[in-house]
């Protein structure tokens, strides 16, 4: 995990040459793939993913690796992530998703995301907030556009079905 926050992608390679287990966690159930969410270092994460680290599991706070990887304002891992089928709608303990994430640390380019790959702007969250409650309670009036923009395909997209 030393070798990811200090961006070493040498000695990250050779120990990922020695065939670690590469989901094996710390003590807070953090993965090294989440670690390279955590640092944004894109081609470990990707190095990681090759050899069989698991997208879908979580840390103690219930956080996957996509949750991670949306507190920042690169979306090159979200991309790979996504990729390998993570879930767009997973949620951590307190019930937030990725999209909720997104919304909260503004990071409008990881809303377009995974608003494409099927994120519910529905789901709550354990205090009864959706990903728009986000976007509005800290003012990010592009990604409450976005939101409001995507609900209204939604709903035209239901009407449609319903006329048949």
């Amino acid at each position: 995990m030393l070798s990811i926050a200090k961006n070493d992608f040498e000695l990250f390679s050779t120990l990922l040459s020695g065939s670690p287990n590469v989901n094996e966690t710390d003590q807070g159930g953090n993965t090294a793939l989440m670690y390279t969410c955590l640092f944004n270092r894109p081609p470990m994460a990707e190095a990681l993913l090759k050899k069989g680290a698991n997208p879908h599991l979580r840390d103690d706070s219930g956080q996957t690796a996509l949750g991670r990887s949306c507190n920042r304002h690169d979306t090159v891992i979200l991309s790979l992530l996504i990729g390998m089928n993570a879930d767009v709608n997973s949620q951590n303990n307190s019930g937030r998703t990725p999209l909720m994430i997104s919304c909260f640390v503004g990071n409008s380019e990881a809303v377009r995301i995974l608003l494409y790959y099927g994120a519910n702007i529905a789901i709550t969250d354990k205090n009864g907030n959706t990903a728009l409650d986000f976007a509005r309670s800290f003012e990010e009036t592009r990604i409450v556009r976005m939101l409001e923009a995507h609900q209204r395909m939604l709903d035209s997209k239901q009407r449609a079905i319903e006329r048949g």
